[in-house]
């Protein structure tokens, strides 16, 4: 029982760990602004793989970050995906129509947004 209880604690441990390693990207949102200028609107967060869906306001300007960790390879890069319509049936990417990719660094970039509303965010590790 004991030799079961500690192979199931290093598993649990080994879990924890890899989840605690995806990279985290934190997306500061502008409206009516398209150069990050003025005070942020809101501010989302997202794992590395996540789709996050944020219809129906039109944002004029992001800037995303990475907020915390690195991709879980650490041989890639965080990549923000940007998506005007959603697309259920694709798993690997939670958009359908891809509106632009953006670079993720330590410091925060800002970035124009000009489709009217954007639909669907991920974040990749490419």
């Amino acid at each position: 029982m004991k030799l079961t209880v500690s192979k199931a604690l290093a598993l649990l441990s080994a879990t924890a760990a890899t989840a605690s390693a995806l990279a985290e990207v934190s997306i500061d949102f502008y409206l009516n602004n398209n150069t990050c200028s003025s005070a942020k609107a809101t501010t989302y967060t997202l794992l590395e793989g996540a789709c996050l869906g944020i219809e129906g306001w039109p944002w004029q300007s992001l800037a995303p970050y990475l907020s915390n960790s690195a991709c879980s390879d650490a041989n890639k890069s965080p990549v923000l995906y940007t998506w005007t319509t959603y697309n259920e049936q694709d798993y690997d990417n939670c958009g359908a129509d891809l509106y632009a990719t953006y670079d993720v660094t330590d410091e925060a970039i800002c970035y124009a947004v000009d489709a009217e509303y954007l639909q669907r965010l991920q974040v990749k590790c490419e």
